[in-house]
C-alpha cells in the first residue's frame, strides 16, 4: 500500500475503489495490466475496511458518551419555574 493510500479517507479510497473497478469491467485491458487493478482493488478494499472499523469505533464512543451524560442528567431534578 502507497504511502498516498494510507492517507486515503473512507470516501476517497471508495472513489478510487470504484473507478478502478469500472477500469477492470471494461474489458479493454491487457491481462497484465488487470492484475495489476485487481491488486490494487483488493488493497482499496481492506483500507476502506479499516476506515470503516475506525468510524464504527468513534461513533461507539460518542454513543457512548450521550449514553453517560443521559444518565447524569437524569440524576439532576428539573428546575420549578
Amino acid at each position: 500500500m502507497t504511502e498516498e493510500m494510507k492517507n486515503m479517507t473512507f470516501d476517497e479510497a471508495y472513489r478510487e475503489l470504484t473507478k478502478t473497478v469500472n477500469a477492470l469491467e471494461a474489458r479493454n485491458i491487457d491481462f497484465n495490466d488487470s492484475l495489476v487493478l485487481y491488486e490494487h482493488a483488493c488493497e482499496l478494499v481492506v483500507l476502506c475496511r479499516k476506515r470503516l472499523g475506525e468510524l464504527k469505533g468513534k461513533m461507539t464512543d460518542i454513543h457512548e458518551r450521550v449514553r453517560k451524560l443521559s444518565q447524569t442528567e437524569a440524576l439532576i431534578p428539573d428546575e420549578e419555574d
